[in-house]
C-alpha cells in the first residue's frame, strides 16, 4: 500500500510535465508536440503502465482545456509512445553513447506512432488526422503527392519524426544526469 501514494504522484508528474511542455509548444505554435518526454521518463522510471496513464491523463485534461473530449482517444497514442520507448530503453537504444540507436529509436517511435494515428483517425473520427501547427507542411506534401491521403501521411510523418528525435535525445540527455545507482533501481528488470 506504501507504493500507492507513490504511483499516483508519478502519474500526476507525468500528467503535468506532459501538459506544461504541449501548452508551451501549443502557444509558441510550435509544429511539433513535445509532449512525449516525460510519458517517457515516467516509463523508464516507474514502468510502462504509470508513463501511459500519466500520458492518458494528459491527453483527457488537453482535450477539456480545448473543450473538444474527442481528443481524449490520443491517449491510446501515449500508452504507445509508453510502451515502445519502455521496451526500447530495456534493449538499450535510447543511449547518447549510441547515437545512432537513438535516432533509429526515434523513427521507429516516429513512424508507429504516425500509424497509429491513421489507425484513431479512421476509427474514432472517420477523417484523417489534422495538426493544424503544421498546415503549411500539408500544403507542401499536397504539391508535390497530389493525394489528400499522402500529404497527410507526409505531414504527420515529418512531425512524428522531428519530434520523437528531439523528445528521444532530451529523454538520454537527462537519463545521462541520473545517477546509475538510480537508474538501476528503475523499472529496467
Amino acid at each position: 500500500m506504501k507504493k500507492l501514494p507513490q504511483t499516483i504522484a508519478s502519474i500526476v508528474t507525468v500528467a503535468a510535465l506532459n501538459l506544461l511542455t504541449g501548452l508551451l509548444a501549443q502557444s509558441l505554435s510550435v509544429p511539433l508536440f513535445l509532449d512525449t518526454w516525460a510519458t517517457t521518463l515516467g516509463a523508464i522510471f516507474f514502468g510502462p503502465l504509470v508513463g501511459g496513464i500519466g500520458g492518458i491523463i494528459f491527453n483527457l485534461v488537453l482535450a477539456i482545456i480545448n473543450e473538444n473530449l474527442a481528443f481524449g482517444v490520443w491517449g491510446i497514442s501515449s500508452l504507445w509512445t509508453a510502451l515502445i520507448t519502455y521496451m526500447l530503453w530495456k534493449e538499450g537504444w535510447l543511449n547518447l553513447k549510441r547515437p545512432l540507436r537513438l535516432v533509429g529509436a526515434a523513427i521507429l517511435s516516429g513512424f508507429s506512432n504516425t500509424l497509429l494515428s491513421f489507425v484513431i483517425s479512421f476509427v474514432f473520427f472517420n477523417e484523417i488526422s489534422s495538426f493544424s501547427r503544421a498546415a503549411y507542411l500539408f500544403d507542401t506534401f499536397y504539391a508535390y503527392i497530389p493525394s489528400v491521403f499522402g500529404a497527410a501521411f507526409g505531414y504527420l510523418l515529418t512531425v512524428n519524426l522531428v519530434d520523437r528525435i528531439l523528445m528521444s535525445f532530451l529523454v538520454a540527455a537527462i537519463l545521462l544526469l541520473v545517477p546509475k545507482k538510480f537508474l538501476k533501481q528503475a523499472a529496467r528488470p
